[in-house]
């Protein structure tokens, strides 16, 4: 039966659903160890995360991956258990344990049911303090990471990624690297590396033991403190400041692949630090420009121009700057049509307030899931780590929703004027080979080109 309402009738929203952010109770150990705890009740779960601050950010160039590998080596034995004995360990207590790094920390993860968190922390605590890093383990992690390496190159939107990287940042930034390093910093990944940075980085001062779940705070103040409260290490060396450089010279660059059907395509530059007065109508602007299905930049380049199957922007936020990115894959015959529509839309949302519409949609959209990025006690731990790590408000949570609503047109533009900057631009393709007389003319002759390798050469 047709249907007689307009498919241009869309429904009026309701009223966001109240939510409240669980209590959150902190502690602080006489060695320097923060304990943050978040109660949720519905679920006998919890989750403990272990977050350090000493991410990749902070190694040095010429080490590039180190923190990612120690971070992934912490999980394959401790001096007393070999990895086959810990991961044993791990699955009676009914979890397995996480680790990860990324650019400002490293962290462990571990989710178990409520009545084993204390024998998690314990163990947790010894992944943390007292690993092995066994050659066979570090040989094996190594040769792992050299696979991926050889996977990406195969692999455009991998390869697209970490080009982005080296024309947003210059060679004398770490940020001009992937975070897991290249292929000449891996292959000198050594156990001696990875305890040095282990030394430098896992100290009580730098860490904090976030808990979220169907728990007591005061045992796991006191689990914590049985633990880790005595643990004391020699005092480090000083971290040096990141270097947060500008762009490498390279406006554009152009990765030739035989035969490629389509365009791997990024575009973006370097961007304001997450505790940057303007964060919240950013995240608004970027909703309404590429943040969201309905954004600008993919109703253009799918819906209007059949471009592709999807087009996003983001902002990847750091404590020190940000980088700022429009990401897509297209039909190899649409590069050249998408690369100058993404950049129209880059214009036009500084030149031309946003509409109405466009403006209640991205706020209904953000204040509406707001809650549902919370359902979990992972996703808790990672909010509150988020919050431990960039130094966010105590009262960050409570305020976001109004912090959001607040946004108005005016704002989005005043930001889009002031952070998104069309001269600044960097723009990496990998695509077929053919494309290079094309681009080379859209570049008006300076650009950078690879032949499927990573050695570049200019035209």
């Amino acid at each position: 039966m047709h249907n007689e309402r307009s498919v241009n009738d869309r429904p009026t929203p309701g009223t966001p659903r109240h939510y409240q952010f669980p209590l959150v109770h902190r502690h602080q150990t006489a060695n320097g160890i923060s304990i943050i705890v978040a109660v949720v009740t519905r679920v006998p779960l919890a989750t403990v995360q272990y977050v350090i601050d000493g991410g990749a950010r902070y190694e040095p160039i010429d080490h590039s991956g180190t923190a990612q590998l120690t971070a992934k080596a912490l999980a394959e034995g401790t001096e007393q258990l070999s990895g086959d004995d810990l991961a044993e360990r791990f699955e009676l207590l009914g979890c397995s344990v996480e680790p990860d790094t990324g650019w400002e920390a490293l962290d462990l993860r571990s989710t178990v049911i409520s009545s084993q968190l204390a024998d998690t922390i314990t163990l947790a605590g010894e992944v943390l303090t007292a690993p092995a890093f066994r050659d066979d383990d570090v040989a094996r992690l190594r040769d792992e990471r050299l696979s991926e390496l050889l996977q990406r190159d195969a692999e455009p939107r991998g390869l697209a990624d970490d080009a982005f990287s080296r024309v947003a940042y210059g060679p004398d930034s770490r940020l001009h690297f992937p975070i897991g390093g290249e292929r000449e910093t891996v292959l000198t990944f050594t156990p001696s590396r990875a305890r040095e940075w282990h030394k430098h980085v896992v100290r009580p001062g730098r860490l904090a033991v976030i808990v979220a779940g169907d728990v007591q705070p005061e045992s796991v103040f006191r689990a914590v403190e049985r633990t880790l409260g005595g643990w004391k290490v020699p005092n480090g060396m000083a971290d040096k400041p990141p270097n947060e450089s500008g762009p490498s010279r390279t406006g554009m660059q152009f990765v030739a692949k035989a035969e490629a059907a389509q365009s791997e395509i990024r575009i973006g530059h370097t961007g304001p630090p997450r505790g940057h007065q303007d964060y919240y109508a950013l995240t608004v602007l970027n909703a309404i420009l590429g943040g969201l299905f309905g954004s600008r930049i993919n109703l253009n380049l799918r819906e209007a121009h059949g471009y592709t199957y999807g087009a996003f922007s983001g902002f990847e936020w750091r404590r020190d700057g940000s980088t700022f990115c429009v990401s897509t894959a297209v039909r190899s015959d649409a590069t050249v049509p998408a690369i100058k529509e993404i950049r129209g839309e880059i214009e036009r949302i500084r030149d031309q307030p946003v509409s109405a519409t466009e403006l209640s949609l991205a706020l209904e959209h953000l204040e509406g899931v707001f809650p549902i990025r919370f359902e979990t006690t992972g996703a808790l731990t990672n909010a509150l780590a988020t919050q431990h790590i960039f130094g966010l408000a105590a009262t960050y949570f409570d305020e976001y929703r109004d912090r959001i609503r607040a946004v108005s047109a005016g704002e989005v533009q005043r930001v889009a004027q002031a952070h998104l900057r069309p001269r600044d631009l960097r723009t990496v393709i990998v695509g077929n080979v053919m494309l290079r007389e094309e681009l080379t003319a859209l570049a008006e002759g300076e650009l950078a080109v690879i032949e499927d390798s990573l050695s570049s050469t200019s035209t």
